[in-house]
């Protein structure tokens, strides 16, 4: 689903916060070697929020002419905070793509005993999402080249289409399964990582409550797969906001592929 956005709030700062009483906002330039779609998929992986491409002006943000860019949206709930995100494609060099990272967070409605809190906590979770990315300055995000713009925009977009359903996802993580990608999670009292191992799906439960299971068939270990990343998906999104694919979106991005 292709999102909306106004052009008057297109990142203009530069990379230090912004505060109000009931409102943060953060931007970031970054130069990476990834693609558009790994860039997107990380931050999914790590905010747990999908990310769609935008439209700006009612223009495909993903069209690189009349200086439109490729854009990607996303909205999630943190504790009780309402944060919107736009990960830009801000140009492309031969060996790097430049982008930035808006995440503008708003806690109006909120009892004003709690602004500090947001304030510090919305700062440490850009710190979090963002500990992969070296910051660099505006100025050195632009002066690429258009035609590796408009090729490596046509590659993002095109990425994952094969991935258009509840079906086509679960069948690539039952194959990256198979061929060696894991799923894993850690918290103080242990953690879990599933596997597949002789011809079964194995999770292994190790801590205070250590425990094995192993699952013959695909339907089981989705079932279950479904289960165990239940909560963690879907923690930043409203009740019954994300559909069903959405759902395993952010689950096949939590698998960790060799």
């Amino acid at each position: 689903m292709e999102q909306t956005i106004d052009s008057s709030s297109l990142p203009s700062s530069e990379n230090h916060p912004e505060e109000s009483a009931t409102h943060a906002a953060y931007l970031l330039y970054f130069c990476d070697s990834r693609p558009p779609h790994k860039v997107k998929s990380l931050l999914e992986r790590d905010i747990r929020v999908i990310f769609t491409p935008a439209v700006v002006d009612g223009t495909f943000a993903a069209v690189a002419k009349d200086d439109k860019k490729l854009r990607f949206l996303g909205n999630a709930t943190v504790l009780g905070a309402n944060y919107r995100f736009m990960l830009t494609f801000e140009d492309a060099f031969p060996a790097l793509n430049s982008y930035s990272l808006q995440m503008d967070v708003s806690w109006t409605g909120q009892d004003s005993a709690y602004a500090e809190y947001h304030r510090k906590s919305s700062e440490s979770w850009f710190r979090l999402w963002t500990q992969e990315f070296s910051a660099t300055n505006r100025e050195l995000v632009t002066g690429g080249s258009p035609q590796l713009y408009h090729k490596r925009c046509d590659e993002a977009l095109n990425e994952e289409q094969q991935l258009k359903s509840v079906d086509a996802i679960q069948h690539a993580i039952v194959d990256g399964m198979k061929r060696g990608a894991s799923f894993r999670s850690s918290h103080k009292e242990g953690g879990t990582n599933i596997y597949w191992k002789n011809g079964r799906y194995v999770r292994s439960d190790y801590g205070d409550y250590p425990s094995e299971q192993t699952f013959e068939s695909g339907e089981q270990f989705l079932k279950m797969l479904r289960q165990f990343c239940e909560w963690d998906v879907t923690s930043h999104s409203p009740k019954g906001s994300l559909s069903e694919i959405d759902v395993w979106h952010l689950i096949y991005r939590r698998m960790f592929i060799r």
